[in-house]
């Protein structure tokens, strides 16, 4: 099996150095099926289930594991069930015959499960902007063609403003941020660009990843906030590991971040094999710098609090 190097090497023989799938396929003796999943995949799926293992010993008692992990969410910490208590009650309660390892197992799979996450965001006037790209159509002169429309919304008021581009390229990019500010009156405190790995994943869905990544390839700087803020699947780790392939050694990355090093795998979809392969490229020459203090918007906060007291 191609390991992570094989799938990078692949890459960059098609994509930067321009040379054709077939070329490619003879040079390295792959087959041209695997030339494709390289470029698609981007780190190799490893070996991949049709259907869900049978689990014959643990599948009678499943719904009463997933009720009392579930009931556990909302005692306390000493009146939670620790695996080992769920094994003996199920032992003794329900006649469970299958091992402790068993059941551990399955709740360690229970906690790594993707949940739906939901985050009140609340933001002062001006304090912050999201932009994004938009696929869509417009008449000119009559005539129906593509193009992508530039979006920046104002956090606080919603405020929206689009502006059609005939490519979504860097040039575009700055355009679209000019023309924004001089709609909105105004330069927001802090501007977002959100939904990388949603791009991403629509770019794959209509086969123009390798456009994107190529309109990546002509940014000087991307500047990544808060990786990490909220967990990945595994889909959105693979997307988000393939950005950070393609930017190493060619577009710098200034990456903000609480977690420390040893906590990614936890981002990304539980995976430390992904998360080692990219912290092995993200901290090729780098700079760390530790800020270490209370967060600003809480001193902000608090002021604030004070000065209505008083």
């Amino acid at each position: 099996m191609l390991a992570v190097e094989h799938y990078e090497l692949i890459r960059r023989k098609v994509v930067i150095e321009g040379k054709s799938q077939r070329d490619v396929a003879k040079e390295l003796h792959h087959s041209r099926k695997t030339i494709a999943k390289a470029l698609e995949l981007r780190i190799p799926p490893g070996y991949r289930l049709s259907k869900p293992r049978p689990s014959p010993v643990i599948e009678p008692v499943r719904h009463i594991i997933d009720a009392w992990l579930e009931q556990n969410k909302h005692a306390r910490l000493k009146q939670r069930q620790t695996g080992q208590r769920i094994y003996e009650r199920l032992r003794n309660e329900y006649g469970f015959k299958g091992h402790y390892g068993t059941v551990q197992l399955y709740i360690r799979q229970a906690a790594n499960r993707q949940k739906e996450v939901f985050m009140p965001l609340q933001f002062e006037p001006g304090e912050e902007a999201q932009v994004d790209w938009h696929e869509g159509w417009i008449f000119d002169n009559g005539i129906e063609r593509k193009c992508q429309f530039f979006s920046m919304k104002l956090c606080y008021s919603k405020a929206t403003f689009v502006y059609p581009c005939e490519k979504g390229n860097l040039e575009s990019f700055l355009d679209g941020h000019v023309r924004a500010f001089e709609y909105f009156g105004g330069v927001p405190r802090r501007i977002t660009a959100s939904q990388l790995v949603n791009t991403y994943i629509e770019a794959r869905q209509e086969r123009t990843i390798l456009k994107l990544e190529k309109n990546i390839q002509r940014c000087n700087l991307i500047i990544i906030d808060e990786l990490g803020y909220i967990p990945l699947d595994r889909i959105g780790a693979e997307h988000l590991f393939g950005f950070f392939s393609r930017c190493y050694e060619q577009t710098s990355l200034i990456v903000t971040t609480n977690l420390p090093f040893a906590d990614w795998p936890q981002v990304f979809a539980e995976d430390e094999r992904l998360a080692g392969a990219l912290l092995d490229r993200l901290t090729h020459h780098v700079h760390i710098l530790e800020i270490v203090g209370d967060s600003y918007r809480l001193k902000s906060s608090l002021n604030k609090g004070k000065k209505k007291q008083g």
